[in-house]
């Protein structure tokens, strides 16, 4: 077990942050959660102690010399805890499913606090977290792409000092949306149904909802193959009570096959999405195609011939396989047959990408690519 020894408060939180990056290796996945601590009174926010957990695959989920034990403050004290050892630096695996980060204060007085927490590498479409006030009984969303602010305040009720009121739950957004309506008193929104279907030159898409009171948007995303969807239109929440019913007519629609989802975007948090309803093309169609050649691809310079395309742009972006895009050079194309050259990125490593491809009216095509 690692030992600090501090001559001040604001010493050991910098060497809790040197010690928690010391072993770390960059070239690995990891994610990181951290903190800051402070009294809060008339003057301002002094800053007071804090506390950095990595999660990476490399560590273990016990306490080891990888951790690092937390040294008394005079007054307060911020750390975290983990099987009756209080902590300064803890070192976990990578956070793939339920999992908590348990919080340590003592030292507490009848006075106000804040704690601001950061957090790094974190998905929101696979993870959500919280902070449970057990005190208050209450909980507050963890962002992952800005600072979260905690403000509490210790007064004559011993349980507001306890020393674990406060922990971060890890969980999936759908139980979290559970989590949070029902922590709030309401039922969870819920996405009924989806359905679609051709009107003359367009396609109408209709959705039920229940229980929507704590709503923001709906997006209507398309696909021209059931899996790169991208948002063509946003419709506003009514946020009355009870069913209701949406829909929205795609008047750009293509004669060809297209797949549609909606995604919900709630107060709570991370959003909803709805089954994917798919649209069969018009009998007789004439689809715009795209051919790569040669593919696999060599040089790092792909190829595309064009077939009944419409004069217009279209914006083409290299997917890789871990779901991040690069764009690439904008496609012109001219009506009819074209044939167009795409350069790939000179470091691109070989493998398996996708080429996603969207025109101005926000319609997309996308092909497989081999790079040797």
């Amino acid at each position: 077990m690692k030992n600090f020894y501090s001559g001040s408060r604001l010493l050991q939180i910098a060497v809790a942050f040197l010690f928690a990056i010391s072993f770390h290796t960059t070239a690995s996945a990891y994610q990181m959660m951290s903190t800051n601590f402070y009294i809060v009174d008339s003057k301002g926010a002094t800053l007071k102690d804090g506390n950095i957990t990595i999660y990476d695959n490399q560590y273990n989920d016990g306490i080891d010399w990888n951790d690092g034990t937390k040294m008394n403050n005079m007054g307060e004290n911020w750390g975290l805890i983990r099987n009756n050892v209080s902590l300064v630096v803890e070192r976990r695996k990578l956070v793939t499913g339920p999992d908590t980060a348990y919080f340590n204060m003592w030292g507490m007085q009848l006075r106000n606090y804040r704690f601001e927490i950061t957090m790094e590498n974190f998905d929101s479409a696979t993870t959500a977290a919280y902070v449970w006030d057990d005190y208050l009984k209450s909980m507050t969303p963890v962002s992952f792409s800005k600072i979260t602010t905690i403000n509490f305040s210790v007064d004559n009720n011993a349980a507001s000092k306890a020393a674990k009121r406060f922990k971060i739950i890890y969980t999936t957004p759908a139980n979290y949306a559970i989590m949070y309506a029902t922590n709030k008193g309401i039922k969870p929104v819920t996405l009924d149904g989806i359905t679609a279907g051709r009107e003359s030159n367009s396609i109408k898409v209709n959705w039920q909802v229940d229980n929507e009171n704590i709503m923001n948007n709906y997006e209507l995303q398309e696909s021209a193959d059931g899996i790169h969807f991208n948002t063509i239109a946003t419709v506003n929440a009514l946020n009355t009570k009870g069913n209701l019913s949406y829909s929205y007519t795609d008047n750009a629609a293509l004669k060809t096959i297209e797949y549609y989802r909606i995604k919900a975007n709630g107060n709570y948090g991370d959003p909803l999405l709805s089954d994917i309803v798919k649209v069969d093309a018009v009998p007789g169609a004439i689809e715009t195609i795209v051919n790569v050649y040669p593919n696999p691809v060599t040089n790092k310079t792909v190829k595309l011939n064009w077939e009944n395309a419409a004069t217009g742009n279209w914006a083409v972006s290299l997917v890789m396989p871990n779901g991040s895009a690069l764009p690439l050079q904008t496609q012109v194309i001219n009506a009819g047959r074209a044939q167009t050259t795409l350069a790939l990125p000179a470091g691109i490593s070989p493998g398996v990408y996708s080429l996603y491809m969207k025109n101005a009216t926000g319609k997309s095509l996308v092909k497989t690519i081999i790079v040797l």
